[in-house]
């Protein structure tokens, strides 16, 4: 995946409200049934920061105004597939000149931590999934 697309999956994924690395990887899952790796998640949410489309707070990660907006402009009509959205974020994310910026520091531990909370999350609904077809 190229970087650009690799960063308007991960804006997909960041909550409007601030949301746990967990809860990130999380909705990257559930838009591409796939977890990003953490050195996706340390670019893309480096340079969606320095970009000033997202924010890191004490709870986590969330969309700024900017974010917010620019969001709403790919989301251009509402009703198209979110692989639709992706695909304008992506061109328009390529005409963003962001001069340089740092990864987002995530640990080997944090990322794994993130994943294992996410992990055991998915587990329990599948497993009420699961009890719910069998009634």
């Amino acid at each position: 995946m190229s970087p650009t697309s690799c960063h308007a999956w991960i804006l997909l994924s960041v909550p409007d409200q601030a949301g746990s690395l967990d809860q990130v990887i999380g909705i990257a899952d559930a838009i591409n049934h796939a977890i990003p790796t953490r050195r996706e998640l340390q670019d893309s949410l480096g340079f969606l920061r320095a970009a000033g489309l997202i924010a890191k707070t004490a709870s986590g990660f969330c969309l700024t105004d900017s974010g917010r907006s620019f969001l709403a402009h790919a989301r251009n009509p509402p009703n198209d597939s979110i692989f639709d959205t992706w695909n304008r974020l992506e061109t328009e994310l390529s005409r963003i000149q962001t001069v340089s910026f740092e990864p987002e520091s995530i640990s080997e531990s944090e990322f794994t931590e993130a994943f294992d909370a996410y992990k055991a999350w998915f587990e329990d609904e599948y497993r009420k999934f699961q009890s719910r077809e069998e009634t």
